[in-house]
Order: C-alpha cells, then sequence, then structure tokens
C-alpha cells in the first residue's frame, strides 16, 4: 500500500476546506433565491404569512414541549460546577505566545464585563492561576479534566434528547473523549482567535478605518459566534445531521446572540443596579443571569436545526417514500440495528409497506 504523500494531504485538507464553504455559499444562494422566489410569485406570496406561522408554531411547540428554560437552567448549575475547571485547562495550555498578552487580555475582558469590585478580585484569582500553571499536579490534572469532560456529555446528552434521537447509536468511551478532545483543540483554538485577532496587523488596520470600525465590531463576534455553534452542533450530538440544517441554525441562531449581548449589556447598564442590591456579591447574579441567558439561546438554536432538519425529510418523504423503505430495510441487515428496530417495526409491516406503495404507483 502506498503512502500518501504530505502534499497530497495538504491538497485533500485544502479541498475539505474549499468544499466546506462552497457548501455553506451554495445554502444560502439557495435560501436567497427561495426568498425572491416566494416574493416574485403571487401564489406563494400569498401563502408565505401562513408557512411563516406554521414554522414559528412549530417552534415555539419544541421550545415549550422539550423544556428549554428547564433545560437552560439546569445546565447554567452545571456549567457554574465546571467552568471553572474547564477555564483552568485552556488557560493550562495557553502558550505565553508574545502576540497573544494574554494577561493583558483578560484582564480587559473582565473589566468590561463585570463591576469594578467584582472584577478586581476576579483579576486577582486570574493573576494568581496564570502564575501557578506549572505547579499543576497530575492528580489536579486528572479532575479538571474529568469535571470538562462531565460537562461535555451533559451537553451531549442534552442535545440528543432535544434531536429526538430514537435509534442512539452506542458510542465507546474512546469515541466520546476523542469528540471531548476535538472540542478541546477547536476552543483552544477559538480562544487563540479571540485573544490575537485584535492584535493582527491586517484586522488592526482595518479597525482602525471610521467607516470599517464598527462593522469590524459586529462581524469579527459573528464569525467566530458562527463557526463556534456550527462546530457544537455538528459534532456534540451522536448522529450526523444535515449540514444545511446546521448551517442555518448556526447562522439565525449567531444573529439571535448578537443581538442578545447587545440587549443584555444596555440591560445591566441602564435598567438595573446589581451592586445596590447585592453589593460586592453583584457579579454573582450577573453572571448567572449571563450563562443562562446564552443557554437558552445556544438550546434554542439546536431545536432550530431539529425544526429545519425535520421539514427536510419530511419533504423527501414525500417526494420519494419508496427509497425511505428500501433504505430502512436494508438497515435490517445490520444486526445491532435490527434489534433496536424490532421494537418500532416489524420486517413483516414493511414488507407490506412496501407493496402497498408499489401497489399505489402501479395505480
Amino acid at each position: 500500500m502506498k503512502l500518501r504523500k504530505p502534499r497530497e494531504k495538504k491538497k485533500n485538507i485544502l479541498k475539505r476546506l474549499f468544499n466546506f464553504f462552497t457548501d455553506y455559499g451554495r445554502v444560502y444562494w439557495h435560501d436567497l433565491n427561495a426568498v425572491a422566489d416566494a416574493l416574485s410569485t403571487p401564489e406563494k406570496r400569498q401563502k408565505l404569512p401562513g408557512r411563516i406561522w406554521a414554522f414559528v408554531r412549530d417552534f415555539y411547540h419544541r421550545i415549550a414541549t422539550d423544556g428549554i428554560m428547564k433545560e437552560s437552567a439546569a445546565l447554567t448549575y452545571i456549567t457554574i460546577l465546571g467552568f471553572i475547571p474547564f477555564i483552568t485547562l485552556f488557560i493550562t495550555f495557553i502558550p505565553d505566545l508574545p502576540f497573544l498578552n494574554i494577561k493583558e487580555k483578560v484582564t480587559e475582558l473582565v473589566g468590561s464585563n463585570f463591576l469594578p469590585e467584582s472584577a478586581q478580585q476576579i483579576n486577582i484569582y486570574l493573576d494568581t492561576l496564570l502564575r501557578s500553571r506549572a505547579s499543576f499536579s497530575l492528580v489536579s490534572f486528572l479532575f479538571i479534566v474529568i469535571t470538562s469532560y462531565s460537562l461535555f456529555n451533559v451537553i451531549r446528552v442534552t442535545f440528543d434528547r432535544i434531536l429526538s434521537i430514537e435509534f442512539q447509536v452506542t458510542r465507546d468511551l474512546v469515541s466520546q473523549f476523542i469528540s471531548f478532545l476535538g472540542t478541546m483543540i477547536f476552543g483552544f483554538l477559538l480562544i487563540l482567535l479571540l485573544f490575537s485577532s485584535s492584535s493582527l496587523p491586517l484586522i488592526s488596520l482595518l479597525s482602525r478605518l471610521p467607516l470599517l470600525n464598527s462593522w469590524m465590531m459586529f462581524i469579527l463576534p459573528f464569525l467566530i459566534q458562527f463557526f463556534a455553534l456550527t462546530f457544537i452542533y455538528f459534532i456534540m450530538p451522536s448522529i450526523r445531521v444535515r449540514r444545511a440544517s446546521v448551517f442555518r441554525g448556526a447562522f439565525w441562531t449567531s444573529l439571535v446572540w448578537i443581538a442578545a449581548k447587545a440587549g443584555f449589556d444596555w440591560y445591566i447598564t441602564n435598567l438595573t443596579n446589581f451592586k445596590m442590591l447585592y453589593g460586592v456579591l453583584a457579579a454573582i447574579p450577573i453572571f448567572l443571569l449571563y450563562i443562562f441567558i446564552n443557554w437558552v439561546i445556544i438550546l434554542a438554536g439546536i431545536v432550530l436545526v431539529s425544526v429545519i432538519d425535520r421539514q427536510g425529510n419530511s419533504r423527501f418523504l414525500r417526494k420519494d417514500p419508496k427509497r425511505i423503505v428500501r433504505i430502512t430495510m436494508e438497515m435490517y441487515a445490520d444486526e445491532n440495528l435490527s434489534q433496536r428496530l424490532e421494537g418500532f417495526i416489524m420486517k413483516g409491516d414493511l414488507n407490506q409497506l412496501t407493496k402497498t406503495i408499489e401497489d399505489k404507483e402501479n395505480e
């Protein structure tokens, strides 16, 4: 067997990246054409409000029945238990690259999002943490990894339940841990991008231009959030969701996240006085509320992905039901899948269903 040359591997990676962005572009080009066609055709334009209302009603029904608020509250509590170890694990592996200026970036980030008294205490803790990175023992490292993995696993189970996975593919511990490491590596790269983006010469030059300054403050967080959500919606569930559904869900969720963040900042600044109510502990309810809102948006996004994906599947069912039955029957060739499917539909029922479809087609 011939070994693949490094140049060929590089071409394959570039080809996959090219296919990723072209698929993303085709999805939104298709959506723009569909919107233009719906607005330009009188018959479709009349049906458009009804279709939008049906979609919103279905989406709201899923939000209510899946208990998104309850799940977000539970994940907020779990995030508190796993958030500090998760951040600690990131900070442990972030190198001291000169262009990052991690200490200054973190201090600026904390100072812009928390009250002065709380930000001072957090910066003291982070400063101590950065100085003591080299003194971590193996036991501390294992504890941080286990806690972070527990948070990852709870999020994955929540995504699976929202996506209504009936035939869950059993993933062994090694596969789950590989997914966890992939998430960690992507998060590491995302944090590098987040901390270094303002230090890159091109982005710094563009951000200083008067016409692009305001746009860069919106576009850069949107792109980071979009790619992060796209990656999470791909890697977290136990099954592969259609790429077009993930793109659409991540796009609209990122827009909502940008708007919610701006609204949250305005609300905290102008309409509340947490310092008067909580004193030096004012950062705690603000932090909890911020995490809760983020989880509501993320889980609502996976609900949106599920709704869009089911609509695509229903159109496929109406278009070619016979193919669906044949695919299902082929799944019975796998003994493991056959045992799981037996509890839902028998092989004889599938044969009868296929025969019924063929009779209707012959008529």
